[in-house]
């Protein structure tokens, strides 16, 4: 590692800004409701289902843990995230080593992860998805490493990935076919194995009691119209408790076969030289694609799986011209990490300061949508908000001022029968924008 001092200093660099910016931009809606939930409840009460009946516990708890010793804030939210995503790209120099030793593409794995936009978004984000990440990167570890502690490690990344969050399945599943493909090429070890084998039946038994949740939250994922309409397309039926068993067996054993199958491709000469090139590319492309801020819900399961394709691609650049590419696929994430870092979200601390520092302190205030109010409320700015829908001037009590925070997504208002309402009857007399956000007041 000391041959490169450049990829050492991005890679603190990378590392730096994880720690730097962890309040440079607001908690949205996703953040507020974590720190809600690991804030106000205890321990006991987090391992309950009561608290998020979708999402597992671990995660709420580490961050019930971070919280109580440093405070309630956006920094100490954050801190798990980053330190994960910075545990990750220690994992992935390792997790490169071991596969390909001798060849530099641990370092470059390093590097790009450092660099990825993607990651970064979610270093910088009070979720669990880089934890999961995390947990991934332990459960592949598990599949190279070759002593007899390589079965703990599956158990640790199995069943801690799946009490983090349902995303971790897909992840799993694609470790595990990846793992039986390297067995087959590779080793043939019988004891590696059989280490897998046991590893995988513990983690699974260890996490039976979050298999309920699991169907709550896949059979959320309608709300969601991306994948209501994969699911649709594909003819696939919302799973029971019974069916989710085969279906993961099934997902799998397609996942192995699709690895098993690009193995087979690359030990074939015409596919040698070209489908490097071809990783290299599709990962610039994804790399670029991925700091547009749209397709959040997507986002959430491709970082839990992004340290493999980095992997990947850390790989096809280890198989060509190495320093070349690099740098190409380098500076290319520098771009789009710069752009990541550039894009707001919704910037609910400069509404709360707007709100809290002028003449509308004592104003009423409406949020639109309804579940906006977690939050508006980790801000605290001096008006009480008001959840339900206004569709009469009896609902205003007399104020002299009444205000909405409506979400904007590239829409212009009225965006709801509320917004239209105030519209038609009141008086607007202040517009201002924020990111992802708008505040009017009006007037009766």
């Amino acid at each position: 590692m000391r041959r490169h001092p450049f990829a050492l200093a991005l890679i603190a660099i990378g590392v730096l800004l994880r720690l730097l910016t962890l309040s440079h931009h607001s908690l949205w809606l996703d953040e507020a409701f974590s720190v809600a939930a690991a804030s106000t409840h205890s321990a006991a009460a987090i391992w309950s289902p009561g608290v998020d009946p979708i999402h597992p516990p671990l995660y709420y708890l580490v961050l019930h843990a971070c919280l109580s010793i440093f405070g309630v804030s956006e920094i100490a939210a954050r801190l798990p995230s980053a330190f994960a995503s910075i545990v990750n790209i220690a994992l992935i120099w390792w997790l490169g080593q071991r596969l390909f030793p001798g060849r530099r593409v641990g370092m470059t794995a390093a590097l790009l992860l450092a660099l990825s936009p993607l990651d970064f978004w979610y270093a910088q984000e009070a979720r669990m998805y880089e934890m999961v990440a995390t947990a991934g990167l332990v459960l592949s570890l598990g599949f190279v490493v070759e002593a007899w502690w390589s079965a703990v490690l599956i158990v640790l990344g199995l069943a801690g990935g799946l009490y983090l969050d349902h995303t971790m399945w897909p992840v799993a599943m694609l470790v595990v076919g990846l793992g039986l493909t390297r067995w087959l090429n590779e080793s043939r070890s019988q004891p590696q194995l059989l280490r897998a084998i046991v590893g995988i039946g513990i983690g699974l038994a260890l996490c039976k009691p979050v298999w309920a949740q699991a169907l709550v939250a896949y059979g959320e994922l309608d709300g969601v119209s991306l994948f209501k309409v994969i699911r649709q397309t594909l003819r696939v039926r919302t799973m029971t408790a019974i069916s989710l068993p085969f279906v993961m067996i099934g997902c799998t054993a397609f996942a192995f076969g699709l690895v098993r199958s690009a193995a087979v491709l690359l030990q074939r000469h015409g596919w040698r030289a070209w489908v490097p090139r071809i990783i290299v590319v599709g990962f610039t492309l994804a790399t670029a694609i991925v700091a547009v801020p749209r397709a959040y819900s997507l986002k959430q399961v491709l970082v839990c799986v992004w340290p493999l394709a980095v992997l990947f691609a850390s790989w096809a650049i280890a198989a060509g011209e190495r320093e070349r590419r690099t740098a190409v696929v380098g500076a290319a994430s520098l771009c789009a990490l710069a752009m990541t870092f550039m894009t707001p979200r919704a910037d609910w601390r400069g509404v709360a300061a707007f709100l809290s520092g002028s003449e509308l302190a004592r104003a009423t205030v409406i949020l639109d949508p309804p579940y906006n109010a977690q939050p508006y409320a980790f801000y605290r700015p001096v008006p009480t908000a008001r959840q339900g829908p206004l569709e009469s001037r009896d609902a205003l009590s007399g104020s002299d001022v009444v205000c909405i925070i409506a979400e904007r997504f590239g829409t212009r208002p009225p965006t709801s029968k509320t917004e239209a309402w105030m519209e038609a009857n009141l008086t607007l007399v202040a517009a201002m924008p924020f990111s992802r956000l708008e505040l009017r007041c009006y007037r009766p």
